[in-house]
């Protein structure tokens, strides 16, 4: 089973930490953006600019943003 729980970067930004049987991930609530993937046991998939400095306001230099699109049928 795995877990999902809300976190506080040091400079403030909360976001999501998501840890599975599969993958660990961490998604920034400030613009919705992936920052961190990795599947277990593997290499990361995806990370972030060594000078990224995550101050709120300013977008994340990296990372995969999560854009949702709902489609409604009639």
């Amino acid at each position: 089973m795995g877990s999902v729980t809300t976190q506080k970067h040091p400079n403030g930004l909360e976001y999501v930490d998501v840890n599975t049987e599969l993958c660990q991930a961490r998604i920034f609530m400030q613009g919705a953006q992936i920052d961190q993937f990795t599947p277990k046991g593997k290499r990361p998939l995806l990370w972030v600019s060594s000078a990224d400095d995550y101050q709120p306001g300013n977008g994340i230099r990296g990372g995969i943003p999560v854009c949702w699109l709902l489609v409604w049928r009639t």
